[in-house]
């Protein structure tokens, strides 16, 4: 997996640029066969070269997962989600709930995570938040868990 890393000054230009399409932001990759699309982001010139960053479908993930049974999942759902079923030893911090960002601060900051979330919104609002509070390693899943059925992998019951 490649890591893509840029200055904060570039990623700033950058993010300015995205922030004004919001809108019309998807979590889908551009080719469906693009399994792995990195990109490495900070907002500080200190967390820069540290908060990594790399975006996969689910496909991406599933194979990730496999290579790299040491990664954690990071669900961050709501518990009435989760019922649904989930990606097999998943942990899980509701984003809605008033305690998310407390819940994240009990996790190892240098555990490799694999976030996601339904379908990728909220997910990729959490990024900040795990950068903030020294996270160093994520995988984002693109597209959610509704990608994850799409793509027929396993889920586990509670």
């Amino acid at each position: 997996m490649r890591k893509v890393t840029t200055s904060p000054r570039r990623l700033m230009a950058s993010l300015s640029i995205v922030s004004i399409g919001l809108g019309q932001l998807s979590c889908a990759p551009s080719n469906a066969n693009d399994a792995i699309a990195p990109v490495a982001a900070s907002t500080n010139t200190q967390a820069a070269s540290e908060f990594q960053v790399n975006y996969v479908t689910a496909l991406g993930a599933h194979a990730l997962l496999a290579e790299k049974p040491e990664s954690v999942v990071l669900d961050i759902r709501t518990p009435k989600e989760v019922a649904k079923g989930h990606i097999e030893g998943a942990v899980f911090a509701d984003f809605y709930a008033d305690d998310f960002a407390e819940r994240l601060t009990r996790l190892d900051k240098e555990t490799h995570y694999v976030v996601h979330c339904g379908s990728g919104g909220r997910s990729t609002k959490a990024l900040s938040t795990l950068e903030e509070l020294g996270f160093i390693n994520i995988t984002h899943m693109d597209g959610g868990l509704r990608d994850w059925n799409k793509a027929n992998l396993p889920l586990t019951q509670p």
